[in-house]
């Protein structure tokens, strides 16, 4: 617990959100390598709009694996997987959070 609590306030994380997410915003790609120079191990999405949006992950590799959808409400856990980025595909307007740690 006092590690994650050192990680962010030294600002090692990123969060991305968009409390608005509609058809011209999709598909979005988050690409946490680039924006914290390396692939998180820690970090979740979570839907707090009501529309389903449609995830993808992409690994160590930087190749996306199987698309899934989460609803309101949902929330995708990857602590302790590699995640390098994330494209995020809009089924129904919605809203996101995404928080990512190296």
């Amino acid at each position: 617990m006092v590690q994650e609590v050192k990680r962010f306030i030294n600002g090692i994380y990123k969060i991305y959100e968009d409390t608005s997410f509609e058809v011209g915003d999709s598909p979005i790609e988050l690409d946490i390598n680039t924006d914290l120079g390396k692939n998180s191990r820690e970090g979740y999405i979570t839907v707090d709009g009501a529309g389903n949006i449609l995830v993808e992950i992409a690994g160590e590799n930087e190749t996306y694996g199987e698309q899934f959808t989460m609803k309101i409400g949902e929330v995708f856990n990857f602590e302790g997987l590699e995640v390098s980025k994330i494209r995020l595909t809009h089924v129904t307007d919605s809203s996101y959070r995404v928080w990512a740690v190296p």
